[in-house]
């Protein structure tokens, strides 16, 4: 829904803006020397990759994306091991701050603007918890007349909604102009190559929203939990399409049984129901007060959890 957005539109565009983009340990190509001066691959954080990246940007070297360059990659086949990818991407990225945000903030040379830039994504994790904050602040605002539709239900629609879909429709457009380089297509993409990226928009939010505690007690345990944590790898089938490359056949798994992700921890379980059961109250007591537009918003936050774990249990989807 979005990764192909992301290499497409967003590295490509950091690569050429500032020389820098953080490995994501696949369809690279670095210098042994580049490697050497960093000091080695090793394992301690979750995102060795990326920590590699940082490392190597400290060393003085610089990164390339090459957008015309294809590689085809496998994403999670299930729920489960999208959760299992997820937890240890964002607990990774807690432990990457706690190993050289420091460093970039206070050693490495480079203008106050580039500085910013790399927090920026060295930090990208603390969206979750910031996130959660917010989820669980702005109802008890609601209920006191301490926001801005408080004045008028319109002032309310420009500051909260429009933002997030004005933001989703430029990504669109941006992400369908530059898939026209990347996949050597011969023309600019057409209203209906931007509608179907703009529709990915509803099913990115649902997963998007329903992970939220998930990611805040993966940062969390990131951010205070060991630094050595165990690596558990996202399971692979080797499920490439023939479009995609005529060396592998389409579907051909590499086992009989994917080894199933051990994530169903009962701390992560305990955090989506305790969001769903404070999102139920506060729809019911919106409801009741007659605020549909509060008891809509605490009722999708419910629904996206609690739908994504219901989805997680049918046989063929989350197993």
């Amino acid at each position: 829904m979005w990764v192909d957005d992301h290499h497409t539109l967003q590295q490509s565009r950091r690569s050429a803006a500032i020389g820098f983009v953080n490995f994501t340990g696949t369809a690279g190509i670095w210098r042994a020397t580049a490697i050497e001066a960093a000091g080695g691959w090793r394992s301690a954080s979750l995102v060795e990759d990326c920590e590699l990246s940082f490392r190597a940007l400290f060393a003085g070297f610089r990164t390339r994306f090459v957008r015309d360059v294809v590689v085809p990659a496998e994403l999670p086949q299930t729920i489960d091991a999208y959760r299992l990818q997820q937890k240890r991407w964002t607990q990774g990225w807690a432990q990457l701050q706690r190993l050289h945000l420091g460093h970039l903030l206070r050693r490495y040379p480079a203008p106050l603007l580039r500085r910013a830039y790399l927090t920026y994504v060295m930090c990208i994790s603390w969206q979750w918890p910031l996130w959660a904050i917010w989820v669980l602040i702005f109802p008890f605002l609601i209920a006191h007349d301490l926001w801005i539709a408080s004045l008028d239900a319109r002032y309310g629609a420009l500051l909260y909604l429009l933002p997030p879909l004005g933001f989703a429709l430029f990504t669109a457009v941006a992400a369908a102009r530059e898939s026209t380089y990347t996949y050597s297509m011969n023309s600019l993409p057409n209203r209906a190559d931007i509608a179907t990226r703009f529709a990915r928009v509803v099913p990115y939010l649902f997963v998007n929203t329903a992970m939220l505690p998930h990611h805040v007690c993966a940062f969390l345990e990131g951010l205070f939990g060991p630094m050595h944590a165990e690596f558990e790898r996202t399971p692979k089938t080797a499920a490439v399409t023939a479009t995609a490359t005529n060396s592998i056949p389409s579907t051909r798994p590499v086992a009989s049984r994917s080894p199933k992700p051990r994530l169903d921890r009962r701390a992560y379980f305990a955090a989506d129901l305790g969001f769903t059961a404070v999102s139920l109250c506060w729809a019911t007591h919106f409801s009741l007060a007659g605020n549909y537009f509060a008891a809509l918003g605490a009722a999708w936050l419910a629904a996206c959890i609690a739908g994504l774990r219901v989805a997680q249990a049918l046989p063929r989807a989350g197993r």
